[in-house]
């Protein structure tokens, strides 16, 4: 289709809302060639395309409908929506898709937030306005459009975003702020990397402000990175899988570890976390079977769920001295949210020091753990606190302890020994979860008092 045509049926679409930007126009008119010939799917988690479920129809012609209907949108390209609260600039409340070389404009019907998601076009499309707090004009769009175009206009920010291959990294840079992002390169990177504070293009300077996500997922030949101070942030799954990467410069200016940042980097052994770092993110470290030292600067204000899971080497954990959120008091090699006295980060030499309250699934698979006590300070056990610890032969319990979660000891088939600092009445009186024994060949708790048989776990 000429693009003609496809300038007409944007100029003739009553229900557009707002007003088009003419860079987006111009965009999609460049991008339609390359467009047609793909089955690529561009726009928001709020449009949804469920599979047609045959129990929902009453006929089998109903159902067969559905499923036509369904084969023939699912490969549509594009759908953007529009929210009464903003003059929004894209499509509007359009809905605009190229299925076989033709452009077909469907209007959304858009609710308030105040009401229900409900179902459009028949029930086959799902239009969720609670996700309204997501309608930026290109954040989204870039991260899809750049697989087959190296520009994308941003009608939020009124900007080009380029993508550049300089010097052998690949950035997104974003002409009105003149910031750049290192992004993944589709050739890969390998050896020794060094990322530059500033860049050219153009004869413009662009300051590297962030290492995107993915950026060097799985390059399993990168050795080492310098990460300048211009960098503010190092975005999810950004050196996930590099394996052979054993040396990594964090400049004294990121703030931000994203989720799974350095995931499963076996060869890294060591890392030091500047003193800007602000949050460090779920998994961020997770599977660093090499790491064996680990400093939380004080900093440090958010600490996600098993951020270093899976780190078998690791031996030293510290909380710097002053930090107001965590702490590893008594050099016990843990990382302890002050404010709740939760145990939430440990190592193969943890000792449990008296304070804690509570312990959660800091020593699931915690394949070198041989031994441990549990300080009368401790209520609370929680769900796979010591899951699939293998290697755990014995176990001290202190008589603070109200409950043990589901699963808590789950697969410890090594664990033989289980002592109570309580008597038998207080053992009998905790709260024990589905399972919380399955797997281990003890069969009693040996209390202050006597012995307690442990319930078999089917």
């Amino acid at each position: 289709m000429k693009t003609e045509k496809i300038s007409k049926l944007i100029d003739n679409a009553e229900v557009i809302r707002g007003e088009i930007c003419e860079g987006f126009r111009k965009r999609i008119e460049e991008l339609y060639s390359s467009l047609k010939d793909k089955k690529m799917v561009f726009g928001w988690q709020d449009v949804v395309l469920p599979y047609p479920n045959e129990d929902d129809y009453e006929t089998e012609e109903d159902y067969d409908e559905a499923m036509e209907h369904y084969e023939e949108y699912s490969e549509g390209i594009i759908n953007f929506t529009w929210k009464d609260d903003y003059n929004y600039c894209l499509l509007g409340g359009l809905s605009f898709r190229i299925i076989d070389g033709e452009v077909i404009f469907t209007s959304v019907i858009n609710k308030s937030d105040e009401e229900s998601p409900e179902y459009w076009e028949d029930d086959y499309y799902y239009f969720n306005p609670y996700l309204s707090d997501n309608f930026k004009c290109c954040a989204q769009i870039i991260k899809t459009i750049e697989a087959v175009s190296n520009n994308a206009f941003d009608c939020d920010k009124k900007t080009i975003m380029t993508e550049k291959i300089i010097e052998g990294i690949k950035y997104l840079l974003e002409e009105e702020t003149l910031t750049a992002e290192v992004i993944k390169n589709p050739n890969g990177y390998r050896g020794n990397i060094i990322i530059p504070e500033t860049i050219v293009f153009n004869e413009v300077t662009y300051r590297v402000t962030s290492v995107g996500k993915q950026a060097f997922g799985n390059c399993f030949s990168l050795t080492s990175v310098v990460i300048p101070n211009s960098v503010t942030s190092i975005g999810r799954d950004a050196f996930w899988g590099c394996d052979s990467l054993k040396s990594i410069v964090i400049s004294n200016g990121v703030t931000s570890i994203g989720t799974a940042a350095f995931m499963e980097c076996d060869s890294l052994n060591s890392i030091v976390i500047p003193n800007s770092v602000i949050s460090i993110e779920d998994s961020a470290f997770s599977g660093c079977s090499s790491l064996t030292s680990i400093v939380i600067p004080e900093s440090v204000t958010s600490i996600g769920e098993e951020v270093f899971w899976g780190c078998d080497s690791l031996t030293s954990i510290i909380v710097a001295e002053g930090n107001t959120m965590y702490d590893s008091r008594n050099q016990c090699n843990a990382i302890i949210e002050t404010a709740t006295n939760k145990l939430i980060s440990v190592c193969k030499k943890t000792i449990i020091p008296d304070g804690v309250t509570s312990i959660g699934s800091v020593f699931m698979e915690c394949d070198s753990l041989t031994s441990i006590t549990i300080p009368d300070s401790v209520t609370s056990i929680e769900e796979e606190a010591f899951l699939s610890c293998v290697a755990l032969k014995s176990i001290v319990i202190g008589n603070g302890v109200t409950s043990i979660g589901t699963a808590a000891f789950m697969g410890c088939d090594s664990l033989k020994s289980i002592t109570f600092n309580g008597t038998k009445m207080q053992w009998n009186s905790i709260e024990l979860g589905d399972e919380w024994n399955c797997e281990i060949p003890a069969q009693i708790v040996r209390c202050t008092d006597g012995n307690v048989k442990i319930e078999e776990c089917w």
